[in-house]
């Protein structure tokens, strides 16, 4: 049986700061999914994972990628934003109507 040989796995350092500039650090693994770390954000913030919009480099970053996927390196950082809900205007009040 010949040995077979296993991806290098490496472990680098990321930042996710969110809006108010607070950093969270996570030690990732480069095989890691950033659905796990996206989670363990949301976690520490007390809020559903859903609830935020990571993004790197101006991307949003798919949770189903991992580490080497997003093309992310050691000391990177993450912006965390918090997801707005609502913005849908009733029409009678959304615009008013001149000259009826």
């Amino acid at each position: 049986m010949a040995d077979e040989a296993k991806p290098e796995v490496n472990k680098i350092n990321v930042r996710v700061k969110n809006q108010g500039g607070e950093e969270i650090h996570f030690a990732l693994k480069s095989t890691t999914k950033l659905s796990k770390m996206m989670q363990a954000y949301a976690d520490r913030q007390g809020q559903p994972v859903d609830s935020f919009r990571f993004v790197f480099d101006g991307e949003r970053l798919n949770p189903d990628h991992t580490v080497d996927d997003a093309g992310l390196e050691d000391q990177d950082s993450i912006d965390a934003f918090q997801e707005q809900v609502g913005g849908h205007a009733d029409k009678e009040r959304a615009a008013p109507s001149f000259g009826k």
